[in-house]
């Protein structure tokens, strides 16, 4: 992004994937989880931008990649 003059946010990436929100789970229960393992092909990352709308999360779409394949 800087090499193409874009602004950004310069902190490290931390790429994630939010599984749940204010789940209400223990800790206790989280310890025992144990997912099982999955495998999978990727063939677009998209960029979402999340905001808040009436207290609620909303994710819009900024940006989609295509992988090759």
């Amino acid at each position: 992004l800087a090499k193409a003059g874009l602004p950004f946010d310069g902190k490290p990436l931390r790429p994630h994937i939010t599984l749940a929100r204010r789940a209400g789970v223990s800790a206790a229960a989280l310890k025992a989880f144990s997912p099982a393992r999955e495998e999978g092909t990727v063939d677009k990352i998209t960029l979402f931008l999340s905001t808040r709308k009436n207290g609620c999360l909303v994710y819009r779409p900024l940006f989609a990649y295509h992988l090759g394949g």
